[in-house]
């Protein structure tokens, strides 16, 4: 208490030192805390399930297109004989239309078996789950519901438990209502049973894709699981055994596969808020050893009355510890605020993708690693000007004044060569990424994205269920939509580029041999309308777009994109070629015209190769609405759901939003890590040009008699600020061919993250350490002016 009680008074006696070391801790200890309350909700909170360590994803890997679901077929083989896992569930994702009572609307729906939530470990707060009877087809007619749809439709009112809704025109029974907080694999809100019959499933023409999750029986390793299910897949017999060319199956934990879009983003923003925590502490640690070299007569004291070495160390961390928890409490208040910022500007939909992200708070564990981090920043920066306090020289510091007292200008030096150093090394990476996020953002999309609105709309295939009704609505809707007054064209399409989502399928090329399976990647395939391509002012390159005449009863024909004619039919002419697409035939369409290239799969990804169909002979229950707009697209949402509503009161429209802000969303996760690290390596500039600042002006300060010296004897004043710039300079070189090395190793984390940026691009190397060299020669500067003007007599009057 002696040590908190003097280290508070001397804390007190120079506020100005006391105020730029908390501020410096509380930049680096608050980063630090916003950033691992998110990678904490992510990556370290085990998930809410029961033993979630042992629930494994079961997932099938294709050399050509990654990661996949399995046929049903396979779950229902995996189930029966399987000794490895206690536990099989199957789901898939859709959506639904509500309706009956209050506004139609659009809701996310998981189709599960009823073994998904004893496996999870989580059953209903009112009613009950699934039973097992309601997996066969026909028995499937209850539903459970999200905490937070029971509140928004029902007010809470427990009596919803057995009320009916209408889901696609079908009646089900409520019989459960979930805890709050319960999502997944997303926040959906109504989970039905997944009925599916096995034998169709095995032997019908058409089959469900389902992703797979189990419980691990004690003992098992994760290896042996893995190995009884591919041994067991490959004994199919049911698919034929081409089927299984390049393929495999892969047993890993459900954390893992919940986490891995943002595995590697979480970890490189942790260590470059650690890179600025670390430069925090150097800068601190300076400050410290600054504040040391004029307190050595007070330490010789202390020592020649009986402290020890030991007392003298403790005394000084006492008060770098009691800097460091001052800096942590008012870094806790910045990342509160900072943390809320943060999920302010993740779209909700967004952070539904990303299981924890929406829960990202700080909570007990955050503030314990908060105090955990002042603690130890406290001792880290305190314990080198500690024991260099200790090492005392008592005759030498006794004699000392003030003024002449000096010591540990190697060891501070040795500071501001590891501030500019860590902050190169950041800098250059915020520089790698902000040049990839530039170029993204001028990739050529192959699409004209302004002024131009998008609506979902799925109709319900009870009322739908013939390919005539679907092509009817949409294309009166489509004509109400383009005699609207603002409308200056429109179309539809099955699914938007960059949506994430595409419809593919096996292809066959008129003039190609066939391609072996292991090699066969599918063809996105686009069902649009006639106005589609213009409407988005994709070019057409050669020969004619879709029309009113490429009916069902018509020739069925295709458009290709460039890229599929440069691959399969270089130096040929491609109208008139024949491919098979959505047919039974092998070779049933004919290529009528070729269009632009898009970025259809991301703005990273080069064009592929895509075709597309007419919507009249591939009719389809749900299509994405295009509408060009003269002005503000924005002002056609009352319009469209007029529209909808004048053909169909209960049919509800879905995902409205512009173009251009589809494809602002669909480059959400580089921009978020770009602005971020952005911040950070600012962060780390200001801190390091503070550091090379403070450490000239101390330095002046010591040297003041030997310039004014220096100055007495003729020394002209562009030589003295000539030999201050020079001295920081060389602390700035040091730190730069250090922070290069250092970068050359860290960027190799960055290569996955960047787009059309090499992670050793000279010129953000180049302009990196311009700018360092820039601010540090700044830095030094105003030290440098304020030596040329010392007074050589006053100078010497002072020694």
């Amino acid at each position: 208490m002696n040590d908190l009680r003097f280290a508070f008074r001397q804390l007190v006696r120079q506020p100005g030192f006391a105020m730029v070391a908390v501020l410096a801790l509380a930049l680096g200890i608050g980063a630090n805390t916003a950033i691992f309350s998110v990678t904490n909700a992510v990556l370290l909170r085990a998930l809410p399930f029961k033993d979630p360590g042992k629930i494994m994803a079961i997932e099938k890997v294709r050399t050509q297109e990654g990661l996949g679901g399995l046929v049903a077929g396979s779950y229902f083989d995996f189930r029966e004989q399987s000794s490895a896992f206690q536990t099989f569930a199957a789901y898939s994702e859709d959506e639904f239309t509500l309706t009956g009572s209050g506004e139609p609307e659009r809701i996310l729906c998981s189709e599960v078996s009823p073994s998904l939530f004893p496996l999870l470990g989580v059953e209903p707060s009112l009613g009950r789950g699934f039973r097992a009877e309601e997996e066969q087809p026909g028995h499937d007619q209850e539903v459970v519901v999200s905490h937070q749809f029971w509140q928004r439709r029902a007010g809470g009112d427990p009596g919803f438990i057995g009320k009916r809704i209408t889901l696609n025109d079908r009646s089900y029974t409520v019989v459960g209502i979930m805890p709050a907080g319960f999502r997944f694999p997303h926040a959906f809100d109504i989970w039905k049973p997944l009925a599916l019959d096995p034998v169709q499933e095995r032997h019908g023409q058409q089959f469900h894709i389902v992703q797979l999750i189990a419980r691990i029986k004690p003992n098992v390793s994760r290896e042996r699981a893995e190995a009884e299910l591919n041994t067991n897949w490959q004994r199919e017999t049911w698919q034929g055994p081409e089927d299984r060319s390049g393929e495999h199956i892969q047993v890993r934990p459900l954390h893992e596969t919940l986490v891995q879009d943002v595995r590697l983003a979480l970890f490189v923003l942790l260590g470059a808020v650690g890179f600025v925590l670390l430069i925090a502490c150097a800068n601190v640690a300076n400050l410290m050893l600054a504040r040391a070299a004029e307190r050595r007569r007070e330490f010789a004291i202390r020592a020649a009355v009986g402290a020890s070495r030991g007392r003298l160390v403790r005394q000084l961390l006492t008060e770098s510890t009691l800097l460091s928890l001052a800096g942590g409490a008012l870094g806790l208040l910045l990342a509160v605020w900072g943390v809320d910022l943060l999920v302010a500007n993740i779209p909700a939909e967004f952070a539904g993708t990303i299981y924890g992200l929406s829960e990202v708070a700080i909570d007990r564990g955050v503030l314990f690693f908060t105090l955990g981090a002042s603690v130890v920043t406290g001792i880290a920066f305190g314990l080198a000007p500690a024991i260099s306090s200790a090492r005392l020289d008592l005759n030498a510091a006794l004699k000392a004044t003030a003024k002449t007292a000096s010591g540990g200008s190697r060891l501070r030096g040795s500071f501001v060569v590891a501030q500019i150093a860590l902050t190169l090394v950041l800098l250059i990476g915020a520089g790698l990424m902000t040049r990839s996020f530039v170029r993204l953002l001028n990739v050529k999309l192959g699409f004209e994205p302004r002024h131009v609105l998008t609506v979902r709309v799925e109709l319900p295939s009870s009322r739908y269920g013939h390919g005539s009704q679907r092509t009817l609505f949409f294309d009166r809707l489509l004509e109400r939509l383009q005699n609207t007054p603002g409308v200056e064209s429109v179309g539809a399409i099955s699914q938007l580029p960059l949506s994430g989502y595409s419809m593919t399928g096996r292809f066959a090329v008129e003039g190609q041999a066939p391609i072996p399976q292991e090699k066969l990647k599918p063809i996105p395939i686009g069902v649009v309308t006639p106005g589609y391509l213009a409407t988005m002012k994709i070019p057409l390159l050669q020969g004619r777009l879709f029309n009113t005449g490429d009916a069902s009863d018509r020739a069925e024909v295709a458009l290709v994109n460039a890229a599929f004619a440069r691959k399969f039919w270089p130096n040929e002419n491609p109208i008139g070629k024949k491919i098979g697409m959505g047919c039974l035939n092998s070779l049933c369409r004919t290529v009528v015209g070729v269009v632009g290239d898009i970025r259809h799969e991301g703005l990273a990804e080069e064009p592929q190769p895509e075709t597309y169909a007419p919507h009249l002979q591939f009719p389809l229950n749900g299509m994405s609405l295009v509408l060009r707009a003269q002005g503000d697209p924005v002002r056609l949402v009352p319009v469209v759901r007029d529209a909808v509503r004048a053909l169909d009161k209960d049919q509800p429209i879905a995902l409205v939003q512009t173009l251009e802000e589809h494809v602002s969303a669909s480059i959400l996760q580089p921009r978020l890590i770009t602005t971020l690290l952005g911040i950070f390596a600012a962060l780390a500039l200001l801190l390091a040009a503070l550091g090379v600042y403070a450490m000239m002006s101390y330095t002046i300060a010591r040297r003041t008699g030997e310039i004014g010296i220096r100055m007495a004897l003729g020394a002209r004043r562009s030589s003295i600020f000539g030999l201050v710039v020079r001295q920081a300079m060389t602390l700035v070189a040091l730190g730069v061919a250090v922070g290069l090395a250092g970068a050359f190793a860290a960027t190799r984390l960055l290569n996955s993250l960047l787009y059309g940026v090499g992670v050793f691009d000279p010129l953000t190397f180049g302009a990196t350490v311009l700018l360092i060299a820039a601010l540090g020669f700044l830095a030094a500067w105003l030290p440098a002016r304020r030596a040329m003007r010392v007074d050589p007599m006053e100078a010497l009057r002072n020694e």
